[in-house]
């Protein structure tokens, strides 16, 4: 099968990871830890998308064992959530990579929704439920950013690329 994809720029692959993980440890106000978005989810997707032979399942595994470590949560919980998100985003990436940007938002909001009910089910096995419904909300505000995201993420590959 060949898959057509783009160049990318490893500088702007570490960079976009590391601001992921910047913007996941930054500290927010306790009224708006709930609404914290899926950044590491939106920049492991975006590169999926556009590199998936090079960047797919043991990126998104290592992504998600630094949260897990980070977190100090079940180590493989995070690893497994993301490695199985660029499995799917890797098998629809043609799908995706031609798609509007309308229809890739609704599959990130899937994606993320898949992504949280996973984490859901390793936490609920191990005993410690996720609080309620607001459990769900960075699926939202993560479809709401992935535009933006997804911008910002290209034009910054092709400066890096020039």
């Amino acid at each position: 099968m060949i898959v057509e994809t783009r160049d990318i720029s490893i500088v702007t692959v570490a960079i976009s990871v590391f601001l992921a993980y910047v913007l996941w440890l930054l500290p927010l106000p306790d009224g708006l830890m709930g609404y914290r978005p899926l950044w590491l989810l939106m920049v492991m997707s975006f590169w999926v998308i556009q590199q998936p032979e090079r960047l797919a399942i043991g990126f998104a595994w290592v992504l998600g064992l630094l949260i897990d470590a980070l977190s100090g949560g079940l180590l493989g919980e995070h690893a497994l959530a993301m490695a199985v998100s660029a499995y799917v985003l890797g098998t629809f990436q043609r799908r995706l990579w031609l798609a509007p940007m309308w229809y890739q938002t609704l599959c990130i909001f899937g994606l993320s929704i898949a992504y949280l009910g996973l984490i859901y089910l390793i936490q609920g096995a191990i005993g410690q439920l996720p609080r309620g419904y607001t459990y769900w909300i960075p699926a939202i505000t993560t479809a709401l950013l992935w535009p933006l995201v997804h911008v910002v993420l290209q034009d910054w590959n092709k400066r890096f690329l020039r």
